[in-house]
Parts: structure tokens; C-alpha cells; sequence
């Protein structure tokens, strides 16, 4: 591979695959995170020679060890120029009525799964000075009903960004977080199915107690993907983190990314309630 390699996780369909493609097309060596053969001929069926497709399911220790080990044999003393921890699942639902191992598998892939991959990573990156980038959400700043698992999955996810980001200061090895808002991927049909399966596996008082809410939520997943900016826009923002000099600590992708954080920065805390309640 060239002097310039990339890991990225979630690389199967959406964000995580534009982002492949995009650093394939710019000269960058890619290795591409799927957990199925389709996806990897997929990749393989558009990308250049450049791009290779590694099994990679980011909740596997014996992938993440395989994976990490191999980039050491072929990357050797070039080390790895950027890590892309981009794989996710959308969890969601009343906290009053949450399954825990559904909270628990969220943290697992959302926040845990990227952990494990910095520590794993971590000695190719120091080699190589390189980046990583947290792909997280404009859900990480601000909360609303059903959206509590998924958000302070992301919320933690930033956070452990900041202190990663001071404690390899000194290793040159720079941390950005990204933070999309709504974008055209298979995210939406997942959550549709996900809130079909939530609603047939709660109790009645449950619905009847949060029957609005949970509609509200149903309609904003129905109709946000038709107003959603392609995955490429994702993919430009996570390529210029990792080539900028001086790369941001955090890039806000879209139009209702930028209006909430500006709602969250200005905004008081009722307020605030209010129109998450709304959106």
C-alpha cells in the first residue's frame, strides 16, 4: 500500500463506505472494515487496488487482534496514517422501559468498540503521527425522547475523545470528533424496522404511556431520510480531518447539525425540552 493508509470501521454500506471510497480515489491505502463477503466484493467491485476489505466486526477482540496484526506486518515502519472509527448502531426507546442488554450492546459498539481499536492501533499511530476521527453525531449535544441510548453513547464518545486528545499531545497523534446530522443511510431503515420490533416488544402501559412520543419519533425517522444529504459530505469533512495541518477538534456536518449546537450553546435547559420534544 502507499505511504499514506487508512483503517476504517463500519465500512460496509453508508458513512463508513464513502469514506473508503473517498480516501481510495485521493491515493490513500485503505482498509476496509466489513463483517460480510458481499460487502467486501461490493468494495472490491468499485475500489482500486488500493482499497482492501478486512473482516472486522468491531465487538470481536480476535478480528479487532487479526486485523491490527497484519497492518503491522504489511504497514511496518510507515505505520497506519489514520484511523476511522465509524461503525455504529442506532438504539433508542423510553428509558423508563429500555432493555439493558440493548444498552449495554449500544455502549459495547459505540463506545467500547472504538476504545479497543485506538488501544490496538495505538503503537502504528504513534509510528505514523497519524489522526483519528470519531464519526459520532449532532445527537452527542443534544437529547431527545427515545433518543437516550443512541445519544449519550455518542456524548461519552466525545468525551473520551478530549482526554484521548490530550494524552497524545505529546505523541503528535491528532483526535477529531465528526458530528453529522441527519444523512441518507441505511440508518433509517434500520431504526424503522428497530422501532417496529420496540413497540411489539413493550407492554401496554408502556404504549399507552408514550404512544405519542414514540409516533413522533416514528414519523421523524419516515421522513428524514428523503430531506438527507448524501454520505459523501461525511466523507469529504473525515478526509480533511485527517489531511489538514491543523486539523478542528470537532466538524458539525449539515444544516441541522449547525442549528442545534447553536440551540444547545444558547439555549436554557427548559427551553431546550421543549423543542426536542418537537423534532
Amino acid at each position: 500500500m502507499g505511504t499514506q493508509t487508512a483503517l476504517v470501521t463500519g465500512a460496509s454500506t453508508g458513512i463508513g463506505r464513502a469514506v473508503a471510497l473517498r480516501l481510495d480515489a485521493a491515493g490513500w491505502g485503505v482498509y476496509a472494515g466489513v463483517r460480510t463477503a458481499d460487502a467486501a466484493e461490493s468494495l472490491q467491485a468499485v475500489g482500486s487496488v488500493r482499497l482492501q476489505p478486512v473482516m472486522l466486526d468491531v465487538r470481536r477482540s480476535d478480528q479487532i487482534a487479526e486485523v491490527t496484526a497484519r497492518l503491522k506486518v504489511e504497514l511496518g515502519s510507515r505505520g497506519l496514517g489514520a484511523l476511522v472509527n465509524n461503525a455504529g448502531v442506532p438504539v433508542g426507546g423510553p428509558l423508563e422501559y429500555l432493555d439493558l442488554g440493548e444498552l449495554r450492546r449500544c455502549f459495547e459498539v459505540n463506545t467500547i468498540a472504538p476504545v479497543a481499536m485506538v488501544q490496538a492501533a495505538a503503537d502504528l499511530l504513534r509510528t505514523a503521527r497519524g489522526r483519528i476521527v470519531f464519526v459520532s453525531s449532532i445527537a452527542a449535544r443534544i437529547s431527545g425522547p427515545n433518543t437516550g441510548p443512541y445519544s449519550a453513547s455518542k456524548h461519552a464518545v466525545s468525551a473520551l475523545a478530549e482526554s484521548l486528545r490530550a494524552e497524545l499531545h505529546s505523541a503528535k497523534v491528532k483526535v477529531s470528533v465528526v458530528e453529522p446530522g441527519a444523512i441518507d443511510t441505511d440508518i433509517w431503515p434500520k431504526s424503522v424496522a428497530y422501532g417496529a420490533n420496540l413497540r411489539a416488544s413493550l407492554p401496554r402501559e408502556a404504549i399507552e404511556r408514550y404512544d405519542k412520543l414514540l409516533s413522533h419519533s416514528e414519523k421523524v425517522i419516515a421522513t428524514s431520510q428523503g430531506h438527507a444529504p448524501s454520505p459523501d459530505v461525511v466523507a469529504q469533512v473525515v478526509e480533511k480531518a485527517i489531511t489538514a495541518r491543523f486539523p478542528k477538534s470537532r466538524y458539525l456536518v449539515g444544516r441541522d447539525a449547525r442549528v442545534a449546537a447553536t440551540a444547545v450553546r444558547f439555549l436554557p435547559d427548559r427551553l431546550r425540552t421543549g423543542l426536542v420534544r418537537r423534532i
